[in-house]
This record gives structure tokens, C-alpha cells and sequence, in this order.
């Protein structure tokens, strides 16, 4: 994706994906936890970081892995060590959930999956994380709630009356049924 400087004079390159590729996600992790087993620091924690790398570098499908992370602070963050809740929270703090928050970046906003899963990912790190500060913009987390929660109020207003445009698609119904 080519962007503009900021200064207006010059074409700058914002990388689709990282290079070399980031390791690492978090959804073996919930599955892991989500059949009982233990958070292992060393195994997980690196798991874990690369996927908040990934997301903080808001490479594009970024909003996907923002899914499991999600799941596992709201149903598992007991499981975890200290510093990757830490990680994990502080990485949804930083993250832009649409086109109007923080720089500019790669990643797909506008097509109905990437619609709800941003949506779907801001309103649940709001009411995650109310009163804690999102510092792409300054807003509180129950500030960051409430506007995501228009927004899929919306989606899901066309949808019902629209219907799906990526229905027949496999990959795009688990990214829509997901969030």
C-alpha cells in the first residue's frame, strides 16, 4: 500500500506483512487453554508475543488475530503470567480499530469481514478495559465501546437487510460468525 509523506512531498511504502514474517498467534494458545491445558511462559508467552508484534505493527489481517487474544484475556487471563496479560492488554490499548485511529497502515477495513471483526475486537477490548486509556487516541475504553458498538449495531442492520456479500465464500463465514 503506498501512502503519502505527511509531508506531502514524497511517496512512502506501508508493508502489507512483516519481513522477515512475525512467528507466532494465539490461537493454539486458546485452544490449548480452552481444553485444560496449562499456560507454558516460555512456549506460549513467545507465541503470544509475536501475535501482539503482528497486531502492533498493524500489518493487515491483524483484526483476525485480535479474535483469539480477545478470548483468552476474557475467559482465561487467570491462566496467564504477568507480563503477557500485560502484553496482550497493552497491545489492544495501542491498536487502531478503524481508518481514523493512529497512522497510516495496511490493513483492510472496509469489506464486511474485516468490518465486524474490527468492530467485534474494539467493543470487546472497551468493555474489557473500561476505564483504561486507548493510547492510539486518548479515548477510555468504554468510550472505545460504545462507538464500536454502533458500528455493529449498523453491520448488522445491512446485513439483515442486505444480506451477506462473502456469504458463499468458506473462508469469509467463520470471519463473520467469529466476532
Amino acid at each position: 500500500l503506498v501512502q503519502p509523506s505527511p509531508a506531502g512531498t514524497s511517496i512512502g511504502f506501508v508493508p502489507d506483512r512483516p519481513e522477515p514474517p512475525i512467528e507466532g498467534g494465539a490461537d493454539a494458545l486458546l485452544a490449548k487453554l480452552e481444553r485444560g491445558g496449562a499456560f507454558d511462559p516460555a512456549l506460549d508467552g513467545a507465541a503470544v508475543a509475536g501475535a501482539c508484534r503482528y497486531v502492533a505493527g498493524r500489518f493487515d489481517c491483524s483484526d483476525f488475530r485480535l479474535q483469539s487474544m480477545i478470548r483468552i484475556l476474557y475467559l482465561h487471563a487467570e491462566k496467564l503470567d504477568a507480563p503477557t496479560r500485560r502484553l496482550m492488554e497493552e497491545t489492544l490499548l495501542g491498536f487502531s480499530y478503524w481508518m481514523d485511529q493512529g497512522p497510516p497502515n495496511s490493513m483492510c477495513y472496509w469489506s464486511e469481514n474485516h468490518q465486524v471483526l474490527f468492530a467485534a475486537a474494539e467493543y470487546l477490548a472497551g468493555r474489557l478495559l473500561p476505564d483504561a486509556v486507548f493510547t492510539v487516541d486518548g479515548k477510555t475504553g468504554a468510550g472505545h465501546a460504545a462507538r464500536a458498538r454502533e458500528r455493529l449495531l449498523a453491520w448488522f442492520a445491512l446485513r439483515w437487510r442486505y444480506g451477506f456479500s462473502e456469504w458463499y465464500s468458506n473462508t469469509y463465514y467463520v470471519e463473520d460468525i467469529a466476532p
